[in-house]
C-alpha cells in the first residue's frame, strides 16, 4: 500500500456481516515468551463455526513473517486457531526493526488466499514493542530546496563610443547660450548618431590590432575563438525546458491521431487552448513566447485525470520521499514504464477549494514500473506504479481530506495524476534557404534573432534530471540540408577531417549568427554554387523561463484539445555568455587539470563533483598495474555501496580525468561508530523525558524541523574529522533544563577505551569518518547512552 492514512474506513467495510472476506485485525507478542505470536481477525476463522472464508484452516504454510536488520529468515513452526484468533509460534524473536506477517496460499505461492482483502492480509509488528531503549530510529530526512541561480554578469559600454561622445559634447557645450542636456534633442541626437559612426570608423581603423588580442578585441566572434585556444568554450546560452500536460476530448482527432514531436506552444493570451498555424504567426509576431514539443505524444481521455486509490481510506496522503503510488484504473489507461506521470494538488485541503491549491505540490516523475491489480471489495482495476529514488516526492501530497462546512466535514479529493505530459522546449523552428555558396572565403549571415542552443533531450532519464542542461555542452539548433547530405553544427572544426561535413555558428555581440565552414584540410569545403536548406529554430535565454501555467495554446489544425499547460515552471534558460565574462575567465582556464596525475589531482576532480563532499585518493601498484583508490565522502551520508546507479555515474564522470596506465577504484569512506555515554544533570522543576528527547535530537544524524542538523548528521563529519569533548559539551549546554553535562564514556564501539577521555579527543583516521546513527537495529553504526538525574 503507498499511502498513508489516518482514518482507515477499509476495516469497518470488511467486518462488516457477510462481507464475505475477513482481515487481520491486530498482532500481538506474547510479553514473556517472544516467540508466540497471537494474530486477531475481523470474523471467525476458517475451520471454526461460522468461519469466513468457508474452507479448510490455515496451516503453518500460510503465514509467512519477514523483514528484520540483525535478525532475519524467521520461520513460523506452527499454528492453531480458536474462534477469531491464531496463535503463532516461531522459532526464534526478532529485533527491534519492524516485521509484517504475511497470509499467503501456500509456500511456493504469495497470492493473497481466496476469501482474505489484500489490504488487511497483512500487518506490521515489533518483537520488542515491551522492550525500552534509548536508541532512536532517525526518520528519513526532509527534502530541502534547491539552491537559487546566481544572478548574470553585468554589461559594460564600449569605451570608445563614450570617449568620443564626451569630447563632442565638450566641444558643443562651448557655443554661447547652449546648456541642453536633454536626451531628446536635436543636436544631442546628432551628437550621438556621430559618435556612433566615429566609434565604427575607428574600428575599421585599428580593427587588425584590436582583435589580435584577447584583452583588447571587442568582437564576440573574435573573443570566442581566442578563448577556444586557450581551450575555453564561450557558451551561446540554452533554451529553456518545461513539460507540458495536455487534456482532449475521448474520440477526437486529437487522442486518435496523437501530437507530433515540434508541435509549437505558445504562452498568449487566449481562450481557446488550440489555434490554427495561420493564427499561430500573428501571435508570435505579436510578441508571444513560443515553445515546441521535444517528442510525439498520443494522449488518451482516459489519462486526463487519473484518481489516486487509497483502498477506502480517508485523511490520507503520499508521504515525502514516496517512489510509489497506487492508481484507479477505470477507464483503462494503458500505463507502461517510461511514461511520464504528473502528481498534482488540485483542491486546497484546508479550504476545499480548487482556487486554494498549491500550485508548488506539483512533481512531474518517469514510471519505471507498472503492475496492474484489483481491489476484489471496491471490485475497482488499480494500478500499482513504482518510479526511481531519483524522483522519489519531494512533499507530502494530500490525496483526501476531511473539510468542515455546513456544520460537518466532507470528504474531498485533493490531488490526481495525469500521464499526457510531454516535454517542451523554447524554440520555434524557421525555414528558409542560403545564397548559393561563393568560390572565395564564404561566411553567410544566417539571422540576426536571437538562435536557441540546447542539448540531446534525454529520453529514458528520471524525470528529476531530464531538463537539466550544460550551457557549455548546448549547441545551436541549426540543420542544413543539400542534395548531398545533411550539414550539422561544431563547437569548433579543430579536429575535423577534410571529409566532416560540419559547421561552426558564431554569434556576434548584436545578435547577428553567421556561418564558418571549413576549408578542405579542417572540414569540408561546401562546393562552389551549393544551395543549402536551412531549418533553425529561434528563441532560447533567460526569456524562456516562464512561470507555471503560462503556455496555454496548441497550435494544431486538430480538434478535441481540452486544455494545454505547463503545471512546473520552465527551468534552464540561459543568456549567451557576455565577453567580458569570458575575457576575465578565459586566460585562467588553462590552469584547470584535466588529467589527473598525482593524488591531490584525483581529489580536486571529484570535487568538482555536486555530490561528492570531499574525497581522499591512494595510488598503489596492484601486481600488474597501478590502480588509484578513491575514496569519496557523498553529501547527505550516501554510501556507493547501496546507489550502484550513482556509483556508476561517478565513475563514468571520472573515468575522463584517468591516465593511461591506470586503474580507478571508488571507494566508501571507513565508518568509525562512536559509543557516547553523557551523564546529565536536569533542573528541578523540568521533566527528565522532555530533556531526554531534546538531546536525542540534538545529537541525532538527521536534518531537524527548524532546518538545522543533527550533531552527528553525515555533513558535519569527514575524512579524519575529530571529535572534542569540549564539542560534547558546549551543545549539550544548550538544551532547556541542563544544568551540568559530562562525558563518561567515549570509544569506538566494540574498542576498549584508549584514553579518549584523558586525551578529550576522538581521532579519526584519514579515511575514517565519525558516526553515530543510535539505531537500535543496527547499534555498531553508534550508540548514545543518557544518564539523567535530577528534574521531575
Amino acid at each position: 500500500m503507498t499511502v498513508r492514512c489516518t482514518d482507515d474506513e477499509r476495516r469497518a467495510e470488511v467486518a462488516r456481516p457477510g462481507s464475505g472476506f475477513n482481515g487481520i485485525d491486530w498482532v500481538e507478542v506474547d510479553a514473556a515468551d517472544q516467540k508466540l505470536l497471537r494474530v486477531g481477525f475481523l470474523h471467525p476463522l476458517p475451520g471454526q463455526p461460522d468461519g469466513v472464508p468457508t474452507g479448510g484452516a490455515l496451516a503453518a504454510g500460510n503465514v509467512v513473517v519477514e523483514g528484520g536488520v540483525r535478525i532475519t529468515g524467521v520461520r513460523v513452526l506452527s499454528v492453531s486457531a480458536a474462534g477469531a484468533e491464531l496463535t503463532v509460534r516461531v522459532d526464534r524473536a526478532g529485533d527491534f526493526s519492524p516485521y509484517t506477517l504475511r497470509l499467503v496460499r501456500s509456500a511456493v505461492d504469495d497470492r493473497v488466499p481466496a476469501g482474505f482483502d489484500p489490504v488487511l492480509a497483512g500487518a506490521t509488528f515489533s518483537f520488542k514493542a515491551n522492550c525500552p531503549s534509548d536508541l532512536d530510529p532517525a526518520p528519513a530526512a526532509p527534502a530541502g530546496p534547491a539552491p537559487r541561480p546566481a544572478g548574470a554578469a553585468a554589461d559594460y559600454l564600449a569605451k570608445d563610443y563614450a570617449g568620443f561622445r564626451r569630447l563632442m559634447l565638450d566641444r558643443v557645450a562651448a557655443l554661447p547660450g547652449w546648456a541642453e542636456r536633454n536626451p531628446a534633442d536635436p543636436l544631442i541626437t546628432v551628437v550621438e548618431a556621430l559618435a556612433h559612426v566615429a566609434d565604427r570608423l575607428s574600428y575599421r581603423q585599428d580593427a587588425a590590432g584590436t582583435e589580435a588580442y584577447l584583452g583588447t578585441a571587442r568582437s564576440r566572434i573574435s573573443v570566442r575563438r581566442h578563448a577556444r585556444l586557450l581551450d575555453y568554450a564561450v557558451h551561446d546560452g540554452c533554451a529553456a525546458r518545461a513539460w507540458l500536460s495536455v487534456r482532449v476530448t475521448a474520440g477526437s482527432d486529437a487522442e486518435t491521431q496523437g501530437i507530433p514531436a515540434g508541435t509549437p506552444v505558445l504562452a498568449a493570451d487566449r481562450a481557446t487552448p488550440a489555434v490554427p498555424a495561420a493564427d499561430a504567426v500573428a501571435l508570435l509576431a505579436g510578441g508571444a513566447t513560443g515553445f515546441e514539443t521535444l517528442t510525439a505524444l498520443t494522449p488518451q481521455a482516459s489519462r486526463n485525470e487519473i484518481a489516486l486509490h487509497v483502498w477506502g481510506g480517508r485523511d490520507c496522503c503520499l508521504p515525502a520521499g514516496a517512489v510509489g503510488a497506487t492508481l484507479l484504473d477505470q477507464p483503462a489507461t494503458g500505463l507502461a514504464p517510461g511514461d511520464l506521470l504528473l502528481l498534482e494538488e488540485v483542491v486546497s485541503p484546508v479550504t476545499g477549494r480548487r482556487a486554494d491549491a498549491d500550485p508548488t505540490r506539483r512533481q512531474v516523475v518517469r514510471l519505471t514500473s507498472v503492475r496492474p491489480g484489483t481491489d476484489p471489495v471496491a471490485r475497482v482495476n488499480v494500478l500499482e506504479v513504482g518510479w526511481s529514488a531519483a524522483d522519489r516526492l519531494a512533499f507530502p501530497l494530500t490525496v483526501t481530506a476531511s473539510v468542515a462546512g455546513s456544520g460537518t466535514d466532507h470528504l474531498v479529493t485533493c490531488a490526481v495524476a495525469r500521464a499526457n505530459v510531454v516535454p517542451a522546449q523554447h524554440a520555434i523552428q524557421v525555414r528558409g534557404q542560403l545564397p548559393p555558396a561563393e568560390e572565395t572565403r564564404w561566411r553567410p549571415l544566417l539571422t540576426a534573432e536571437p538562435v536557441a542552443a540546447a542539448t540531446p533531450f534525454p529520453a529514458d532519464t528520471p524525470a528529476s534530471q531530464a531538463l537539466t542542461q550544460d550551457p557549455r555542452a548546448a549547441l545551436p539548433l541549426i540543420r542544413l540540408e543539400t542534395t548531398e547530405g545533411s550539414w550539422r553544427p561544431r563547437r569548433d572544426l579543430l579536429n575535423a577531417d577534410r571529409f566532416d561535413q560540419g559547421f561552426v555558428p558564431e554569434r556576434e555581440g548584436d545578435g547577428r549568427v553567421v556561418l564558418r565552414f571549413g576549408d578542405d584540410v579542417s572540414g569540408r569545403r561546401p562546393p562552389a554554387g551549393t544551395v543549402f536548406e536551412v531549418t533553425w529554430w529561434r528563441g532560447g535565454g533567460a526569456a524562456g523561463n516562464l512561470g507555471h501555467d503560462a503556455l496555454t495554446t496548441l497550435v494544431t489544425d486538430r480538434s478535441g484539445v481540452l486544455a494545454v499547460t505547463n503545471p512546473l515552471p520552465a527551468v534552464g534558460g540561459t543568456d549567451p555568455e557576455d565577453t567580458e565574462h569570458a575575457r576575465q575567465h578565459a586566460p585562467v582556464a588553462f590552469g584547470t587539470q584535466e588529467r589527473a596525475v598525482t593524488t591531490a589531482d584525483w581529489v580536486a576532480a571529484a570535487l568538482r563533483l555536486p555530490e561528492v563532499d570531499n574525497a581522499t585518493a591512494r595510488i598503489r601498484w596492484t601486481g600488474s598495474w597501478w590502480t588509484v583508490f578513491l575514496t569519496l565522502d557523498l553529501r547527505g551520508g550516501q554510501r556507493l555501496a547501496g546507489e550502484p546507479g550513482l556509483a556508476r555515474r561517478l565513475a563514468g564522470r571520472l573515468d575522463r580525468f584517468r591516465v593511461a596506465g591506470y586503474d580507478l577504484q571508488l571507494r566508501d569512506p571507513v565508518d568509525l561508530p562512536v559509543e557516547l555515554r553523557l551523564w546529565v544533570c536536569v533542573t528541578p522543576g523540568a521533566f527528565r523525558s522532555d530533556v531526554r528527547r531534546a538531546l536525542l535530537d540534538l545529537f541525532s544524524n538527521r536534518d531537524l524541523p527548524d532546518g538545522s542538523r543533527g550533531f552527528f548528521h553525515p555533513d558535519r563529519f569527514s575524512f579524519g574529522t575529530p571529535l572534542y569533548l569540549s564539542q560534547l559539551l558546549a551543545a549539550a549546554v544548550t538544551v532547556p533544563g541542563v544544568t551540568d553535562v559530562r562525558v563518561t564514556e567515549l570509544h569506538p564501539v566494540g574498542v576498549a577505551p584508549g584514553g579518549e577521555l584523558t586525551a578529550r579527543v576522538l581521532r579519526a583516521g584519514d579515511t575514517e569518518v565519525i558516526r553515530l546513527d543510535n539505531d537500535p537495529s543496527v547499534p555498531e553504526h553508534g550508540i548514545l547512552h543518557l544518564d539523567l538525574v535530577g528534574g521531575l
